[in-house]
């Protein structure tokens, strides 16, 4: 994660014809910190990265925001005795709920534009519609108020709409996002590292909910519902 955040922060101060000494002293780090950080051979604090970002645009707050306002859409379709939308469009959830913010996400024509969305690396797949609906849909399987690591899985299995178990998640592909009680992230690993994290996933009972690789995840979840033109 590191390399890739160094990588975005230096392609962005030559954007903006920033020198490494002026960025340091904006973000209340040192020269030589900055340095060493881009270089990706040392850390900068939290307080240094988040300025960072202000500094150079990147707004990481959407990603929180948009989690918490599929809570609120969930919410709501809670207090409605509503439990599935697989067959809602976005004007059906907007024109329900009366969130008009849900007309912000992106539509998706089909199958093959979602993916080449996502593996472009150029638009945020996760501001797409059918990826908002996944998460929404999600939420409403979540029964608990303080969500737990078992709590999350049942919902996701629920999601999916199939009958898996611990030992067959924990030993697929790991990577990604542990939410609720679990406050680490998993980052992709391959060989020896991967069954470390592999037996971690199975410990604490994290799984991937967002990542592309995952056959039980909110993505392909989303690609079901463009695949049923449900968008």
């Amino acid at each position: 994660m590191a390399s890739d955040i160094a990588e975005v922060i230096t392609t962005r101060l030559k954007t903006m014809g920033m020198s490494q000494a002026q960025f340091a002293e904006c973000i209340s780090a040192t020269p030589a910190q900055v340095s060493i950080f881009l270089r990706k051979q040392g850390s900068i604090s939290v307080d240094s990265i988040n300025k960072s970002f202000d500094l150079i645009g990147v707004n990481v707050s959407m990603y929180k925001k948009r989690i918490d306002f599929a809570k609120e859409v969930a919410d709501f379709l809670k207090k409605k005795g509503i439990r599935n939308i697989d067959s809602w469009t976005k004007i059906d959830l907007a024109n329900f709920t009366q969130m008009k913010e849900v007309l912000l996400f992106h539509d998706v024509q089909d199958q093959n534009e979602y993916i080449s969305i996502m593996t472009s690396g150029l638009i945020d797949y996760e501001s797409t519609f059918p990826y908002f609906k996944s998460l929404v849909a999600y939420f409403l399987n979540v029964e608990e108020s303080t969500l737990t690591s078992s709590g999350a899985k049942n919902a996701l299995y629920k999601l999916m709409d199939e009958n898996k178990n611990e030992e067959i998640i924990a030993n697929r592909s790991v990577a990604a996002l542990a939410i609720g009680a679990i406050t680490v992230s998993l980052l992709p690993v391959v060989t020896i590292a991967a069954s470390v994290a592999m037996t971690t996933c199975k410990q604490i009972g994290a799984f991937s909910l967002f990542s592309s690789t995952m056959k039980d995840s909110l993505f392909t979840k989303s690609i079901d519902y463009i695949t049923k033109k449900i968008i």
